[in-house]
């Protein structure tokens, strides 16, 4: 990976692999007062609930990227999963599995194949409801890190192709990024690491 990302395998041990995560990352208020130690220890219960979720849900890694764009902090994600969604889907084009993405999908070419890619934007606050495809404790680590106090815009691009010799299964790529700063600078830096996209050599 380049300068700057961390992975963490979440399939393996995502008890421990949170705990990596919050050390590293979790930026949050200081201090020894009830309500400091309070937020710490919530946020760290929230990372440790959303590794359990995500592992789960058949995400086998997480990548976290905490470098910087022009002088600035700009922290991004991707988790890579596999979701069985049977031999029906399986048995069609790729093209014609786009709704399982949303309207936006288009078919992309990756160097281990056809893709389809979705862009979608949304937005978090810290305190609300947030979207389900990004969990509360994330949005929160993101948040924390940018300094924001208020809402913040997300950007989200999922890749979905079929896994080699598992009828049903696909590939999910998933990539998502908080606030204003770089947008499109961050999605281009997201599409060239997927070129380099690959199965590994049991594929």
């Amino acid at each position: 990976m380049p300068d700057g990302w961390y992975r963490y395998p979440v399939d393996g041990d995502p008890k421990r692999a949170s705990r990596a995560f919050a050390d590293r990352h979790l930026v949050l208020r200081g201090g020894d007062d009830p309500t400091a130690v309070e937020a710490r220890c919530r946020a760290r219960d929230d990372i440790r609930s959303a590794f359990s979720t995500m592992a789960n849900a058949g995400t086998t890694d997480l990548y976290f990227f905490d470098g910087q764009f022009g002088g600035v902090p700009m922290n991004m994600l991707f988790t890579v999963g596999v979701v069985y969604l049977g031999p029906t889907i399986a048995d069609l084009e790729l093209p014609a599995v786009a709704p399982v993405l949303g309207a936006s999908t288009t078919l992309t070419e990756l160097p281990v194949g056809e893709a389809l890619r979705a862009r979608s934007e949304g937005e978090i606050d810290g305190g609300g409801s947030l979207p389900a495809s990004l969990p509360g404790d994330i949005a929160a680590a993101f948040l924390a890190a940018s300094g924001s106090g208020g809402p913040a815009r997300t950007t989200r691009v999922d890749y979905l192709l079929p896994v080699p010799q598992e009828h049903g299964s696909f590939a999910l790529i998933s990539f998502q990024c908080a606030g204003d700063p770089f947008v499109d600078e961050r999605v281009a830096h997201f599409d060239i690491l997927m070129t380099g996209f690959a199965w590994d050599g049991g594929r």
